[in-house]
């Protein structure tokens, strides 16, 4: 049944959804209303979205510091800031840059006064403030190990020898506070053997933290460990 599903989602279902993706469109997420726009990764369409703004919506991230670098949209923080977490977001890209803004002011009067919100033109921690550390990281990494030759491939491609990972995983230690926690989300079509032995170089180890099938595909959270530089 998931090979016939796959097969219907490559032929049927990715031609229909090209089309949706060249117009802006409204989403809502519980009590989130957005407007995503044309090149922007799309929550609605794209499972390891709502699957990572699900599981931090049940993290105790209230007054905590928390990055989100590749926002795309926004969701991600936006579902931290309305808990009430100091909330800094980034994208490489800036349609998502513009999006992410637009939809925190669409959202404005639904958070609370406890916690604060930023959004960044980052390649990855590039352009955060200088020091700047974090209690929570939250990733949704691109993952497939292919050139970002487009700018429409940067939500999706790693580099061909995964350069995205490389540079994340040498960043972090210097980004995080100590106990802080740091959670990836990958999806089972991508090499996450290879993504782990990249983080081994860096003495980190990606633990699985929980899994949930969605239609067709797996999606996995991991805690990344031994991220976290001495105190």
């Amino acid at each position: 049944m998931d090979t016939l599903r796959r097969w219907f989602a490559e032929y049927f279902t990715k031609p229909l959804l090209k089309r949706k993706l060249r117009k802006a469109s409204a989403y809502n997420f519980h009590n989130l209303k957005m407007q995503i726009d044309p090149g922007v990764f799309h929550p609605r369409y794209f499972f390891s979205s709502e699957y990572l703004a699900d599981f931090i919506s049940r993290q105790p991230v209230s007054g905590k510091t928390l990055a989100e670098p590749c926002t795309g949209s926004g969701l991600i923080g936006l579902v931290a800031r309305e808990k009430g977490a100091h909330v800094i977001c980034s994208d490489i890209d800036q349609t998502a840059v513009n999006c992410a803004t637009r939809n925190h002011e669409l959202n404005r009067q639904k958070f609370p006064e406890t916690g604060s919100w930023r959004v960044l033109a980052s390649d990855l921690f590039d352009n955060y403030p200088p020091q700047q550390k974090f209690d929570v990281i939250v990733i949704n990494p691109p993952y497939f190990f292919q050139p970002q030759e487009k700018q429409e491939q940067l939500a999706w491609n790693c580099g061909r020898d995964g350069e995205f990972f490389e540079k994340l995983f040498s960043q972090l230690p210097a980004r995080t506070r100590p106990k802080a926690a740091v959670y990836m989300i990958l999806a089972e079509n991508c090499e996450i053997d290879r993504i782990k032995k990249i983080a081994g170089k860096y003495g980190i180890k990606l633990i699985q933290a929980e899994e949930r099938k969605i239609k067709w595909e797996k999606n996995y959270i991991f805690v990344v460990e031994q991220a976290l530089p001495n105190p």
